[in-house]
């Protein structure tokens, strides 16, 4: 991929735990502020739920098992959903440049085999192959309904071209956002490659975010120099203050 300048520009808490249709504007510093259980450490979570799924892990493992610093989302991945649902919904604005990309994903939960996708999409600039403009907010992928036990669900892409996008099936138990980009990043396909590189650019954004909810208590104890990436409790915060001293 050309070297990008992926930035988070909003958050979008469509439907998760409290939030309905709420959008959170975020800039280069973001302060939160408010009464307790006002809804702050819960769009905290948000983010991390996307910044999670966009390593590409399944929901699963992203959620609800231990990873990383060793903890699970907040209230796990059925917590997520607001009261009385069995989904949850969050999406993104992203901005590449001078181009801006929207990202909605929707997932189910509470079934027997696991977290899924219901719905996803990304609508983001795109080349059309025939005048070789850039531009616009097309569809870049968008899923289709949803089947029962079927362990997958198709989505349609844009490739550039007149008449109807071309389709293909992915696994429902991780972001097809990471799916389509590592399936299509090699394609000899200027339509399809563009819509990959709104996708790329998107996760790299999200990858960015980190959650820093520090523990004083913990930042008192021994901790051992490596490894030199900052935990999300901050209790390794000698370690990476140091690193970042011998390293310059």
């Amino acid at each position: 991929f050309m070297e990008t300048s992926a930035e988070l520009k909003e958050l979008h808490l469509n439907a998760f735990k409290g939030f309905k249709q709420q959008v959170l504007p975020i800039g280069e510093t973001t302060i939160l502020i408010g009464r307790n259980s006002s809804g702050k450490s819960n769009a905290l979570d948000a983010l991390e739920t996307l910044s999670r799924l966009a390593t590409g892990d399944t929901i699963s493992d992203a959620l609800d098992a231990p990873r990383r610093d060793g903890e699970a989302i907040r209230g796990g991945s059925e917590g997520l959903a607001p009261h009385g649902k069995n989904s949850f919904s969050l999406g993104c604005k992203v901005s590449m440049d001078e181009w801006d990309h929207i990202y909605t994903i929707e997932i189910e939960v509470g079934a027997e085999s696991g977290p899924r996708i219901i719905r996803e999409e990304l609508k983001g600039p795109g080349l059309a192959r025939e005048s070789g403009d850039f531009g616009g907010l097309k569809v870049l992928f968008s899923t289709r309904e949803p089947e029962e036990n079927t362990g997958s669900i198709e989505a349609e892409y844009h490739n550039g071209k007149r008449g109807s996008n071309p389709h293909e099936r992915f696994a429902d138990n991780r972001l097809v956002l990471k799916q389509f980009i590592d399936r299509y990043q090699y394609s000899d396909d200027l339509g399809i490659r563009s819509a990959v590189q709104g996708a790329h650019a998107v996760r790299v954004a999200l990858l960015a975010v980190f959650h820093l909810d520090p523990v004083p208590y913990l930042m008192r104890d021994y901790v051992r120099e490596r490894p030199a990436t900052m935990y999300r409790t901050g209790q390794n915060i000698s370690a990476v203050l140091k690193f970042l001293k011998d390293k310059n």
